[in-house]
């Protein structure tokens, strides 16, 4: 499992724990306003990243409308938190 891959896998996980999420399982293709991601969940997922990794996001890593997809939005985690 490469470090993306463990990246992803937590992301999806983040968001099949939020309450009243509508679905069963989520891939990397999902969009993320299919899954009704806003900004404050996305608050809570790069939070979480932060402290988990002792990483700093910038501020535009926090923005939604950066991400259309799951697997673009754990990309983007990976980059920041392996460089």
């Amino acid at each position: 499992m490469t470090d993306a891959d463990s990246t992803l896998d937590q992301l999806v996980a983040l968001l099949l724990r939020r309450q009243g999420n509508p679905v069963d399982s989520i891939g990397p293709d999902d969009r993320l306003v299919d899954l009704a991601v806003d900004s404050i969940d996305m608050a809570y997922l790069m939070s979480h990243f932060e402290r988990q990794h002792d990483a700093d996001f910038a501020d535009e890593d926090f923005e939604l409308s950066r991400y259309v997809t799951v697997g673009d939005l754990a990309k983007a985690i990976d980059a920041r938190i392996n460089g």
